[in-house]
């Protein structure tokens, strides 16, 4: 494909979530909705849609061809490398605890969720979407776990075990994700009324969680955090997909897995760590800021990795 042509994808690709996140700021803006409702509205769809989403992901593809031990082997030796690097790293470069938390959590979680399946549907249609989804929902406990640690250190307090457990345990996400599992391995067929139910509400995921996303947005005064901030949004969106990219080219990865790890690496941090951080006492402005401005600035960069990488022809 010629550049043109490239650019034209990924653009086609990247567009569709800036639209879908302009139209809920324009929304608030309006004063259709307001932080409680909004608040309340992500609830709903954080504990019903998006385990209907991760669901029928898994339900309608082949579980043999979507577990990938090599693609998820490289996935949490990544992850690790980032959250031991950033944690030795990062109390170097702001000496404020509650924002070193805030700034770890940040660097290794991604919203791999909202930005991840979307993106790879995208990119390689449905064939690829369970891979993305099984790789989500390996991941997604890790990153709540070890968020939980980053938090509870960096404030001084002991994590409660019995309580992470529980929590990974009773995820929502997780739960829709074993729930697909368990039909695959025991070969259950949901009727299809049924599983044409599911499936419609689960297209409802993607369009809602952006445009709810986007009434989230406060361009307030960053001043004050705008160190920690652009440390976060330049090792999140540039420095760090590059050194995993990277490694993953060494490694051999090209084609559709090489593909969903540029996605996975390249997405922004995570909305739920906001509400982590405001839980666990942490920097919740510069989290919530983190959370803005990667949202705004992945458009422009997830665009980039991906033009580039189908200008190489790797993906």
């Amino acid at each position: 494909m010629s550049g043109i042509e490239n650019a034209v994808l990924s653009f086609n690709i990247v567009f569709p979530m800036f639209i879908m996140l302009a139209l809920g700021y324009f929304m608030r803006v309006r004063g259709m909705w307001d932080d409680p409702y909004l608040t309340k509205l992500n609830g709903i769809v954080f504990k019903t849609f998006f385990p209907m989403y991760i669901f029928m992901s898994i339900y309608q593809t082949d579980l043999s061809s979507a577990i990938n031990p090599s693609m998820l082997s490289f996935m949490l030796v990544y992850l690790f490398t980032v959250i031991v690097g950033s944690w030795i790293l990062i109390p170097h470069l702001e000496p404020d605890r509650k924002k070193q938390g805030v700034m770890i959590q940040g660097l290794f979680r991604g919203n791999i969720l909202l930005f991840g399946i979307p993106i790879t549907e995208s990119l390689y249609g449905g064939d690829y979407v369970g891979l993305a989804a099984v790789i989500v929902g390996c991941i997604v406990p890790v990153y709540n776990v070890v968020a939980v640690i980053v938090l509870e250190g960096f404030r001084g307090g002991k994590p409660n075990v019995k309580k992470m457990v529980k929590g990974v345990l009773t995820n929502p996400l997780i739960l829709g994700a074993a729930a697909a599992v368990v039909c695959l391995l025991f070969h259950i067929t949901l009727p299809s009324a049924v599983e044409k139910g599911i499936s419609d509400m689960a297209k409802i995921t993607t369009p809602l969680s952006m445009v709810i996303l986007g009434g989230s947005f406060y361009f307030s005064q960053v001043r004050h955090n705008l160190r920690p901030l652009l440390i976060i949004l330049i090792g999140k969106l540039i420095v760090l997909p590059a050194l995993g990219l990277g490694a993953a080219i060494l490694l051999g990865f090209r084609g559709p897995e090489l593909g969903i790890l540029v996605v996975m690496l390249t997405v922004p941090v995570a909305v739920s760590s906001f509400t982590m951080a405001q839980q666990m006492d942490g920097d919740a402005e510069l989290a919530g800021q983190v959370v803005v401005f990667s949202a705004v600035c992945s458009i422009v960069t997830i665009f980039l990795w991906i033009f580039a990488f189908k200008q190489l022809v790797l993906i």
